[in-house]
């Protein structure tokens, strides 16, 4: 008889078969106790802002193991900053621990720039200029500036400008200055960030005001633009006449006139509008065309108003010369005012005589006498100046010849003119002749007929008190 053999049943196998399978993989899943790699944590932000030039003292990291064990001293730290040049920098934090395991993190530093030099443009409707503005450290991160804007050539001080770096804002002010009468100056405002100033400028004049846009650039500062000077000579008249001279250094005026009277010219000039008042009474206005400049001037005090023009060109700063023929002789003007000038002490003369006929000479002027004539009502008819080597104790000229009118020069004016007279200053001999008739009831008045310079046909203007100063242009 066969034996059976022990085991189990089948069924019993299969269906545990299933159980020991997954008894086998679980097993084989259960942690082994394989080491875990560092965890590394940034104190303080992971993403830090500074300025250039400024100090960085990164706030730095912790490390842990992954049994808790602290090994921050196994940090290895890569620090690129560099404050001197703006840009955006990497701050690595690397660890390994025992087990060979690395882990590493990273801290953004943003090194922002100050505006150190800015340079740039500034444009409105219809004019525009450059500015310059140097920045210091001031405190608590605002900077403190200086520099100037340069507008249609005048310079512009900048008094106050600040740049906060918190907000990046920059405001600045310029000194106030008098152009024209009018105090004029120029406020900025804007933002500075990544090398750029972009703002708004606004020009006050007066009561008025504009408004541009200026846009600046951290740069290297501007070398000292060299100051831009252009000079002009010319002549005045009108209710007087005589010589002047300019020089425009940027955009202020300086210099002198003379005639019947002398004195200094002060001014300024903004675009091609020039302005100038010797002093409290006499003032004048114009405006500057490539190489010509003119305009108009008045006189005011409490007993009279007196206006004229004036004209000129600009000099050649190589030869001295002017560019052009001048619109008039700035010495005629002269010329004449030295023979009124010469006429008038005669004139007391001969009022000191009641006018009557004859010839009249002063011993205290030398080289000149006046013949006054009347008719047989005694009605004055007329005068003859005739000069002979006589001296001009203030200029210096040299004066010879003849100076007749004939006719009444008081209002109604009605004379009739005959001049032959030479002028001589260093050697040289400059000739004013005419004849001609003066009428009018009152400045300006008419001319009729002839009278020239040197042969150069002028017409006439204006004509003072009977002693005939006369004032023209070509």
């Amino acid at each position: 008889m066969k034996r059976k053999r022990k085991g189990y049943p089948r069924c019993l196998l299969l269906w545990l078969l299933p159980g020991l399978v997954s008894l086998f993989l679980t097993t084989s899943c259960v942690d082994s106790g394989a080491p875990e790699g560092p965890d590394i944590a940034l104190t303080g932000s992971s993403s830090i802002r500074v300025l250039q030039h400024e100090t960085y003292t990164d706030p730095g990291a912790t490390a842990l193991d992954g049994d808790g064990t602290d090994i921050t001293s196994s940090l290895v730290v890569d620090n690129p900053v560099d404050t001197k040049t703006p840009g955006v920098y990497q701050v690595t934090f690397t660890c390994t621990n025992a087990a060979g395991l690395t882990a590493s993190v990273q801290r953004t530093v943003t090194v922002d720039d100050v505006p150190e030099v800015l340079t740039g443009t500034m444009a409105f409707a219809e004019i525009s200029g450059t500015a310059d503005l140097t920045f210091t450290p001031l405190t608590g991160g605002v900077y403190q500036g200086t520099g100037r804007l340069r507008l249609a050539e005048t310079d512009f001080s900048v008094v106050t400008a600040l740049w906060d770096s918190q907000t990046r804002a920059v405001t600045a002010a310029t000194e106030i200055l008098d152009l024209g009468g009018e105090d004029t100056g120029l406020t900025v405002s804007g933002t500075f960030a990544a090398g750029v100033f972009t703002g708004t400028v606004i020009l006050t004049r007066g009561l008025a005001s504009m408004e541009g846009s200026i846009s600046l650039v951290d740069t290297e500062p501007l070398a000292e633009n060299p100051p831009v000077v252009t000079s002009y000579v010319g002549a005045y008249w009108g209710a007087a006449a005589g010589s002047w001279n300019i020089t425009i250094t940027n955009s202020v005026i300086h210099g002198t006139y003379w005639g019947g009277s002398a004195g200094v010219l002060t001014g300024n000039r903004t675009a091609n509008a020039v302005v100038m008042m010797p002093d409290e009474h006499l003032s004048s206005s114009g405006q500057i065309d490539g190489d010509n400049i003119a305009g108009t001037w008045i006189y005011t005090d409490e007993e009279a108003v007196a206006t004229g023009s004036w004209a000129g060109v600009r000099v050649n700063p190589a030869t001295g010369d002017p560019v052009t023929a001048l619109p008039v002789n700035p010495a005629h003007g002269k010329y004449l005012l030295i023979l009124g000038q010469a006429m008038f002490p005669l004139d007391a003369l001969a009022a000191a005589a009641d006018y009557g006929a004859g010839i009249y000479e002063d011993p205290e002027i030398p080289g000149v006498s006046v013949t006054l004539s009347y008719n047989a009502e005694d009605e004055y008819e007329g005068s003859v100046f005739t000069f002979s080597g006589y001296v001009d104790p203030d200029y210096g000229f040299t004066i010879n010849g003849t100076w007749a009118s004939q006719g009444l020069p008081f209002a109604p004016v009605d004379v009739d003119v005959q001049i032959d007279i030479t002028f001589n200053k260093d050697g040289e001999d400059t000739t004013l002749s005419g004849d001609f008739n003066v009428a009018g009831a009152a400045p300006p008045l008419t001319l009729s007929g002839d009278l020239s310079i040197d042969g150069a046909a002028v017409s006439f203007l204006y004509l003072e008190p009977w002693y005939a100063d006369y004032c023209f242009e070509p």
